[in-house]
C-alpha cells in the first residue's frame, strides 16, 4: 500500500486513533485483562439495554395493537434486503486491521457513505414493492422512514471500529445505553401520541443518528475531504465475502417473516414478531457481551489457532451452560409472565414465546462462531456456513407457513437452531484441534441436563402445587428443585468449566467485598 494514506485527509488537525492499539489499552496489560473487563463492561450494559428494552415493549405493547408490530416485521424485510448491501462487515474489516486503521479509516468512511447513501435510495423505492407483496399499503410510508438509517449505521460501523481495536469496551456499551435509551423515549412519546406503526419506524433513523454522532465524538473520527476512490476495491475485496454472507445470514433473519407474511395475517405476525422479541432477551444478554469482546481479542491472537481455539470452546462452554438454564427459565415463565404483564390480546404469544426462548438456548452457541471465524479470516467459511443456514431455514419455514400456522413456524426454527448449532461450531474449531466430543459438551451435554433439570422441577411442581407452566407459584417450584439439579448435573458432566464458573464467580465476589472496604475505610488509613 502506498504510505500517503497515512497523510491527514481532514479538515484542520485531525486527531486519529494510534496505528499501535495496544498503546490505547492503557497499562492495563494481557489480552485475558482486556477481556475480563470487556466482557464485564458489555454485559453490564447488555444487562441494562435488555431490561430497558423490556420495558419499553411492555408499555409499547399496552398502547399499539398487535397489526402494529405485524406491519413493522414486514417492514424490516423490505429494510433487511437493503442491509444486504450497505452492511458489508466494514467494522470486522477494519478490527481485522488494526493495525493499519489510520491509513485505512479515511478510504472506509467514503466507501461506507456512498454505499450507506445508495442503500438508502434503494430501501425508499422497495417500499412500494413491498406493500403490493404484503397488501398492506401502510408499508410505503414506514419503509421511507427507515430508508433514512442506512447512512447512519454504516458511519457508526466505521467509528465503532476505532473504540473495539482500542479495546475501549467501556464506551462501546456507553454508546449501546444511550441508543437504547433514545430509542426508548422516541418510541413511547411517539406511540402515545397516535403515531400508530411510526412509533416503532421514527425512532430507528434517530436513534442511529444519536449512535453515529457520539460515536464518532468519542473514537475522534472527523469527516475526511480527500476522497481516493481507487483505494475502495482493496476493502471491497475482503468486505465481499463478509457483505455475501450477511445475504444469506439476513435470508435466515428474516425469513420466517417473509413466509409469514406471504401466508398468514398482518395480526399473526404481530404476534411471532412480539415474541420473538422477547425470547430475544437471553441470547441478546450473554452472546453480544461475548462475540463483542471475542473478535477483537481472537484477532490478537490469531497466528496461534490452537490457543485461539482452546480460548474459544472454554469461553463457549461457559457461555453454554450459563445460558441454557436461562433460556429454559424464559420458556417456563412464559404463561405467567404474559398474563401478569400483558393484555389479554397479547396472551396467545406464550406457546410462541415457550418454542422460541428453547430454539434461543441453541442459537446461543451458533451465534457466538462468527467471531472465531472472522478471527482466523476465514471469510469463504463464513459465506458457506450462512448458505447453509439460509437454505436450512427456508426449506424449513416456507412449508410450515403455508401448511400450518406461527406454531408451526416457530418450531421450524426451533428445528433448525439445533441442527445448524452445532454445525457452524465444529466448523469453527475443527482447524485449531477441536473435534466433536468439543461441540457435544459445549451444545448438548447442557442441553440434556437442562431437559433434565426441567423435568425434575415440573414434576415436583405438579406434585405439591399444580400448573407447573401456568402460575408464578408452580415456576418458583420448578426452578427452585430445577436449578439446583442443573447446578448438579452440569458439576458432574463438566466439572473443568463448573470449576471456572465458581472461580470467575468468586474473583467477582471478591473484587466487589475489597470495593465495598476500601470506600468504608476512613481517609488517611491505608497502608504506605
Amino acid at each position: 500500500m502506498a504510505t500517503d494514506g497515512r497523510q491527514s485527509d481532514a479538515a484542520g488537525p485531525q486527531r486519529g486513533p494510534s496505528e499501535n492499539p495496544g498503546a490505547a489499552r492503557g497499562s492495563g496489560g494481557s489480552l485475558a485483562s482486556a477481556t475480563t473487563r470487556g466482557f464485564a463492561w458489555l454485559l453490564a450494559q447488555t444487562v441494562g439495554t435488555r431490561i430497558l428494552t423490556f420495558g419499553t415493549q411492555l408499555v409499547l405493547a399496552a398502547l399499539l395493537a398487535p397489526e402494529v408490530f405485524g406491519v413493522m416485521a414486514l417492514a424490516q424485510t423490505a429494510q433487511a434486503v437493503v442491509v444486504m448491501i450497505h452492511n458489508i462487515g466494514m467494522r470486522d474489516i477494519l478490527v481485522q486491521r488494526s493495525h493499519k486503521l489510520r491509513l485505512w479509516l479515511p478510504h472506509a468512511f467514503h466507501l461506507s457513505l456512498v454505499i450507506g447513501v445508495l442503500a438508502g435510495l434503494l430501501m425508499a423505492m422497495l417500499g412500494p414493492a413491498a406493500a403490493a407483496a404484503y397488501d398492506e399499503p401502510q408499508l410505503i410510508g414506514v419503509v421511507a422512514v427507515l430508508a433514512i438509517t442506512p447512512v447512519f449505521a454504516a458511519l457508526q460501523q466505521v467509528c465503532d471500529s476505532v473504540l473495539r481495536s482500542r479495546l475501549r469496551f467501556a464506551a462501546v456499551a456507553m454508546i449501546e445505553i444511550a441508543v437504547t435509551v433514545t430509542t426508548a423515549v422516541t418510541a413511547i412519546s411517539l406511540a402515545r401520541l397516535g403515531f400508530g406503526v411510526y412509533a416503532l419506524a421514527i425512532p430507528v433513523p434517530v436513534a442511529a443518528a444519536v449512535g453515529y454522532a457520539i460515536t464518532a465524538k468519542l473514537a475522534c473520527v472527523g469527516v475526511p475531504l480527500r476522497v481516493r476512490p481507487r483505494r475502495w476495491p482493496f476493502l471491497l475485496s475482503s468486505g465481499g465475502k463478509l457483505g455475501l454472507s450477511r445475504v444469506f445470514l439476513l435470508l435466515a433473519k428474516q425469513g420466517d417473516y417473509v413466509a409469514m407474511g406471504l401466508f398468514l395475517p398482518t395480526a399473526a405476525v404481530g404476534l411471532y414478531y412480539f415474541a420473538f422479541n422477547l425470547s430475544l432477551q437471553t441470547v441478546r444478554l450473554l452472546t453480544r457481551s461475548l462475540v463483542g469482546v471475542l473478535l477483537p481479542v481472537l484477532s490478537e491472537i490469531k497466528s496461534d489457532i490452537r490457543r485461539a481455539t482452546r480460548a474459544y470452546i472454554r469461553a463457549t462452554t461457559v457461555l453454554s451452560i450459563v445460558g441454557m438454564p436461562a433460556a429454559l427459565l424464559q420458556a417456563l415463565v412464559a404463561v405467567p409472565l404474559l398474563r401478569t404483564l400483558f393484555n389479554e390480546r397479547w396472551w396467545d404469544a406464550a406457546e410462541l414465546l415457550q418454542i422460541l426462548s428453547l430454539a434461543m438456548a441453541f442459537q446461543l452457541v451458533g451465534q457466538s462462531t462468527s467471531s472465531m471465524l472472522k478471527s482466523q479470516r476465514r471469510y469463504t467459511t463464513v459465506l458457506v456456513l450462512t448458505a447453509i443456514q439460509a437454505v436450512t431455514l427456508l426449506s424449513f419455514v416456507f412449508p410450515a407457513a403455508m401448511l400450518g400456522d406461527t406454531t408451526t413456524v416457530a418450531l421450524a426454527v426451533l428445528a433448525y437452531s439445533v441442527i445448524t448449532a452445532p454445525l457452524r461450531m465444529i466448523v469453527s474449531v475443527a482447524p485449531g484441534g477441536g473435534t466433536w466430543i468439543d461441540v457435544c459438551r459445549v451444545v448438548f451435554v447442557p442441553a440434556l441436563a437442562g431437559a433434565a433439570a426441567s423435568a425434575a422441577g415440573i414434576a415436583a411442581a405438579e406434585a405439591s402445587v399444580g400448573g407447573a407452566v401456568t402460575t408464578w407459584l408452580g415456576a418458583s417450584v420448578t426452578s427452585a428443585v430445577g436449578l439446583p439439579v442443573y447446578a448438579m448435573l452440569v458439576r458432574l458432566m463438566l466439572p473443568s468449566a463448573s470449576g471456572e464458573i465458581a472461580s470467575m464467580a468468586g474473583r467477582g465476589l471478591s473484587r466487589v467485598r475489597n470495593r465495598s472496604r476500601s470506600r468504608a475505610r476512613p481517609a488517611g488509613t491505608g497502608t504506605a
